[in-house]
């Protein structure tokens, strides 16, 4: 057993089944710390999850790029919420929706 576990959230199925592995990795009184990345790599390819971020004529406009860091930031947080709901009550449970390069921020989370 770990006094804490980082795990990282991408928003799929796959993703939040290995959030809830993870949760049985901590320790009583442990902690638990979701990192959800938004990546603008997500944001140039339009998708979270396996799901668009805007629509094809949203993702058009002139304002798109503002558009698409605010619904990526959205989907993110939504991804967090919804597993956190997902693990054992208890748990001690920390949530982060942090921008940047999914490598540079994954390795700064667990160190």
């Amino acid at each position: 057993m770990f006094d804490g576990v980082v795990v990282a959230v991408d928003g799929t199925r796959a993703g939040n089944e290995a959030g809830r592995q993870a949760a049985n990795l901590v320790a009583p009184g442990g902690l638990i710390r979701l990192v959800g990345v938004a990546d603008p790599y997500s944001e140039s390819i339009n998708e979270w999850g396996g799901e668009a971020l805007l629509v094809a004529d949203a993702a058009s406009r002139d304002d798109a790029p503002a558009r698409m860091q605010t619904a990526l930031r959205d989907a993110v947080a939504r991804s967090l919420d919804a597993l956190r709901a997902q693990l054992p009550a208890g748990l001690r449970v920390d949530a982060d929706v942090v921008e940047g390069r999914v490598r540079d921020v994954l390795q700064a989370a667990a160190t």
